[in-house]
């Protein structure tokens, strides 16, 4: 199986609108590519089983398949890569970073904030780099010195729960937490 590249940005725009339908000219429009690759590219993911498809009138509408367990998947593939970036960044100043939420379950939408988890031993410089990195969505960070985080644990564990099913972004090797 080889996708192309556009039937990947395709399936991105459509997987983060769920449940909305598209037609041809909405796609090319919004994912500024042409009405004739947008065509193949949406009958290259219709036989692959990812979108769907209903005729209404002379148009034919498009929209992801959730009901395909490899959608989830899918979105939460291309959240982590969209997020090597900023993880790159992160490792010097960070013990641990987990993706939690939606983000990390694949059920994001483009409205849904990206939630991170990290731990370091200085908060501020941490703050100035999610501050400096542009991405496509919100980043809604939850950072927590060593100190804040034992704490936390304590007071908190539903949220705690929520972390520990998360994605692991970046773990120090000395991590201890």
């Amino acid at each position: 199986m080889n996708i192309k590249p556009l039937a990947i940005t395709i399936l991105v725009h459509l997987s983060r609108s769920s449940g909305k339908e598209f037609y041809v000219r909405e796609v090319a429009r919004e994912t500024g590519a042409s009405l004739g690759g947008c065509h193949k590219a949406l009958r290259e993911l219709l036989v692959l089983g990812l979108v769907k498809s209903r005729k209404s009138g002379r148009n034919l509408y498009y929209t992801v398949d959730a009901a395909n367990p490899a959608i989830p998947r899918f979105k939460i593939f291309i959240n982590l890569v969209e997020l090597k970036k900023l993880v790159d960044c992160l490792r010097p100043s960070v013990f641990k970073a987990v993706l939690f939420g939606s983000c990390a379950s694949g059920a994001d939408t483009q409205d849904s904030d990206i939630d991170i988890f990290i731990i370091t031993p200085e908060p501020g410089p941490v703050r100035e780099i999610l501050k400096s990195m542009k991405l496509s969505r919100k980043i809604q960070a939850v950072i927590f010195t060593p100190g804040q985080l034992l704490e936390s644990r304590e007071k908190d564990p539903a949220f705690h729960g929520e972390i520990d099913k998360g994605i692991v972004l970046y773990r120090a090797e000395d991590e201890r937490f």
